[in-house]
């Protein structure tokens, strides 16, 4: 079973009926809109984050070394962890990482993080001027594996993972943000 990365945009209204009833969140499983306003990335969400920020960079470099460390395999030397830098937008959007407090709003690994109209407008900026030249400036395969980063067989079939499975995704992110921006609607992100 792996996690998987959920992006919805809602009106203000839409949001205040999901919190009013007893379904909450999950009633967008039930009756789930069929317009794009429900869109989830896969397992994709920690590997566009990773090659979109310097902030996620450092913290999955940490992550590995703590990793290798309980499993006992080669330590990765403190010396080689940059400082980590300040979360970033592109951290924030795609992983969703802002106030989590509406437990109303829970749809399985704690609740979603909703981002308000002008931070949608903000993210949607963001994410339009990346296109898959910039995406693929933090790519390294091997690198990649060594990190434990989601999917797997990097050095195998990275190009392929790539070409035909990231891009299509950061696509399809790219345009729900906008569409999203462009209605004036609020976005949630949540981890199920």
């Amino acid at each position: 079973m792996s996690m998987v990365t959920y992006y919805a945009r809602l009106s203000g209204t839409q949001v205040e009926e999901l919190r009013s009833t007893a379904e909450g969140l999950q009633a967008i499983y039930k009756r789930p809109p069929i317009d794009g306003s429900l869109i989830d990335l896969d397992k994709a969400s920690s590997v566009i984050s990773w090659l979109l920020s310097p902030c996620k960079r450092a913290e999955q470099l940490r992550f590995a070394a703590e990793m290798n460390e309980m499993l006992k395999e080669t330590p990765i030397a403190e010396a080689d962890f940059p400082a980590v830098p300040p979360l970033d937008e592109f951290a924030i959007a795609i992983e969703g990482r802002g106030p989590r407090k509406d437990r109303a709003l829970d749809a399985g690994l704690g609740p979603a993080c909703i981002f308000e109209p002008d931070e949608v407008q903000r993210f949607s900026k963001a994410l339009s001027a990346v296109d898959g030249i910039i995406l693929r400036r933090a790519l390294d395969f091997k690198l990649m594996d060594t990190l434990y980063l989601p999917l797997e067989y990097w050095e195998e079939e990275g190009e392929q993972i790539f070409s035909q499975y990231l891009l299509p995704l950061f696509a399809k992110l790219k345009q729900f943000y906008l569409d999203a921006a462009n209605a004036g609607q609020l976005v949630l992100v949540w981890y199920n």
